[in-house]
């Protein structure tokens, strides 16, 4: 390793004054000033190490290594374009998903009215069996009481 230069130290106690206010950040995102380049907006799962440096060799600079402007606002415009569509993007992907949720609510609530409807039958047949079957036992414990007392009266009658 070699000397520090004051070259290697230009970065070093820069303030957030270059870049004016912080923007605003998405879910997982950062942001850290970087000077000549202005805010840079990252992934947190990226690492900050050189990220100045990655972002500068990213946007472009001329001979004398400033950031070309119009470069740098034609590469802002369409990250900004990218964001919004992941945005949109994901709100389609959320809008989906709970159509989806919903079409299966649906469908999972149709089922259970069938198989409710289908049980309701099946012990509304079952009852109506039992019934007859009750009214067939009624019927045959009758005609054994009558053929009783018919057969009671005849032996009292030849006796």
């Amino acid at each position: 390793m070699g000397l520090l230069t004051v070259s290697d130290l230009t970065g070093l106690g820069q303030t957030t004054l270059e870049c004016g206010e912080k923007p605003g950040l998405g879910p997982g995102e950062k942001a850290m000033c970087c000077p000549g380049i202005g805010w840079v907006i990252y992934d947190s799962s990226e690492s900050e190490y050189a990220l100045c440096e990655r972002a500068r060799g990213y946007m472009g600079t001329d001979s004398s290594g400033a950031v070309v402007s119009d470069d740098l606002e034609a590469r802002r415009a369409a990250l900004e374009e990218r964001r919004s569509a992941l945005e949109e993007q994901r709100h389609q992907e959320a809008m989906e998903t709970i159509k989806m949720r919903f079409a299966l609510a649906q469908v999972e609530a149709q089922k259970r009215a069938i198989e409710e409807a289908q049980s309701a039958e099946r012990r509304r047949k079952i009852a109506k069996l039992e019934a007859e079957e009750t009214a067939r036992r009624q019927e045959k414990y009758t005609k054994v009481a009558i053929a009783a007392v018919l057969g009671y009266t005849a032996y009292r009658l030849l006796t």
